[in-house]
């Protein structure tokens, strides 16, 4: 559920952020589209799994928060877009709040199947 929320909220919340246009990439595919301020892959190659790379001696939050037996969740963010953020606090409050919203919806769509 969370896939398939989150990418959107990021995009728009981006797209608020910078006045520009944010797409989302499908599928992971294409090179990035200049007439867009960012690209949200919705399907990105995750590079954090050290362990299966045989780099034993690297622990990511999301690889220890799974070792302690939480729920974990990774995200890939470019060089640019973290310097972005960093330099733009409306920009991290709106990428934060997209990203605590959909994992609200999202969860609270799980929990209704439950019930």
């Amino acid at each position: 559920a969370i896939t398939c929320r989150m990418p959107t909220a990021i995009a728009n919340a981006l797209s608020t952020a910078t006045g520009e246009s944010v797409c989302v990439r499908a599928g992971g595919g294409g090179v990035l589209d200049e007439s867009h301020a960012f690209v949200v892959n919705d399907a990105p190659k995750l590079s954090g799994d050290w362990q299966k790379r045989g780099r034993h001696g690297r622990w990511t939050v999301s690889r220890m928060g799974c070792q302690l037996g939480y729920t974990s969740v990774q995200l890939e963010l470019s060089r640019r877009l973290r310097l972005f953020l960093k330099d733009d606090v409306q920009a991290l409050r709106l990428f934060a709040t997209a990203l605590v919203e959909s994992f609200q919806e999202a969860l609270d769509e799980t929990l209704c199947k439950v019930e």
